[in-house]
């Protein structure tokens, strides 16, 4: 399906960012998690793994 690593890196990015978004929407509902503590789950989960590479 996915012709080079390029593009399959896109789809492994895509997942990670998925991933990120499910545990956000999820403390944002249940746990009750202001605008300020998702985007700092997202800062470290995501973008900073992005960044570390």
């Amino acid at each position: 399906m996915y012709q080079d690593p390029y593009s399959d890196f896109g789809r492994l990015a895509m997942e990670l960012w998925r991933a990120c978004r499910l545990v956000v929407d999820t403390g944002i509902h249940t746990k009750q998690w202001n605008r300020e503590q998702a985007i700092a789950t997202i800062w470290k989960t995501h973008l900073m793994q992005s960044l570390m590479r």
